[in-house]
């Protein structure tokens, strides 16, 4: 015959097993006063459903009020078909973020993103070669400044051809973004500050292979942060109507710029009054702060929609029904 498993010493309440149950999407039955944890059953009053904020429940686990003629065992804390009749619930309730685990999984970037990351990466890297040639001694000695950014962008190359292969799975948009950062201060201290302002004067033969070398460079900095734009806003639906609105209110600032640069139409008028002589200084000046408050607006507006765009763009949480 059976004997009834006695409680362990640890506990305080005799015939009662007081648990606390955290519920979250991933529950933790944690039972107190040294006694083991009892998992709830499905049709059990305090199973838990699902949801995204901590609930604490506090309640006994046994009938309160036994029967006298009752069998022992049949109140044991590790009774597997005892039920409680008389509970005590207490909800604490939190204002916590979802759990990350609560959290789908973050999809692969589309193929075509992969693909232009993994070719750009490769044009970059071929870019740099030439110029870590040229600095190894054509410049009367080793070049250390020009050699050590050339480097840098052929390392870059060589992260983002390997981004292209899917090689990394986590953080593929910032490791995008922090290659096309990579490349950009690079290029402006290397090639830029290194050569074409210090030593494009004395060595003009090298002239058309900088510039070209720089708008190159410059081109691909842009399309690997589009790229990677391209790769965030395609998670969520939801971030399109934010980039939308982000482009049409950097819009006027391209119209006016690109008015005053071609001057045409209302871009003759403004270069005609900013250039104009100190007997018109008031319009002059009037003209120069309203288009700085103006750009320096929607510049602001534009950047902060172009920041929630880009907030947005994380997916979607589950619901608490799944």
């Amino acid at each position: 015959m059976n004997k009834p498993r006695k409680p362990s010493i640890g506990c305080c309440v005799p015939n009662a097993l007081l648990s606390i149950h955290i519920t979250t999407r991933y529950r933790i039955n944690t039972s107190i006063f040294g006694l083991s944890p009892r998992p709830l059953s499905q049709n059990h009053p305090f199973k838990r459903t699902s949801c995204h904020t901590p609930t604490f429940t506090l309640a006994p686990s046994i009938p309160l009020s036994p029967k006298k003629n009752t069998p022992k065992n049949q109140f044991s804390p590790f009774s597997s078909t005892q039920t409680p009749t008389k509970a005590i619930i207490i909800t604490v309730t939190t204002n916590q973020p979802p759990s990350p685990l609560d959290l789908p999984p973050i999809p692969p970037p589309p193929f075509l993103c992969r693909l232009g990351v993994g070719a750009l990466g490769l044009l970059v890297a071929l870019s740099a070669f030439p110029w870590v040639y040229y600095s190894l001694g054509h410049f009367g000695g080793f070049d250390w400044g020009l050699f050590g950014f050339e480097l840098i962008t052929i390392l870059a190359g060589i992260y983002a051809i390997l981004l292209g292969l899917g090689k990394f799975k986590e953080g593929w948009a910032l490791g995008v973004t922090a290659i096309a950062g990579s490349i950009l201060v690079a290029l402006v201290f290397g090639l830029f500050v290194g050569f074409i302002k210090a030593k494009q004067i004395d060595f003009p033969s090298l002239a058309p292979l900088a510039k070209y070398t720089f708008l190159g460079r410059a081109a691909i900095i842009a399309a690997l942060f589009t790229l990677a734009s391209i790769a965030v806003f395609s998670r969520n639906k939801a971030s399109l109507p934010f980039l939308i609105k982000s482009a049409l209110t950097a819009a006027p600032i391209a119209i006016v710029a690109a008015l005053m640069h071609f001057n045409i139409g209302p871009g003759t008028w403004i270069n005609t009054t900013l250039n104009t002589s100190s007997g018109t200084g008031g319009l002059q000046a009037i003209l120069a702060v309203g288009l700085g408050l103006l750009f320096i607006t929607l510049i602001s507006l534009a950047a902060h929609l172009l920041i929630r765009a880009y907030e947005t763009g994380r997916p979607q949480t589950a619901s608490p029904s799944e």
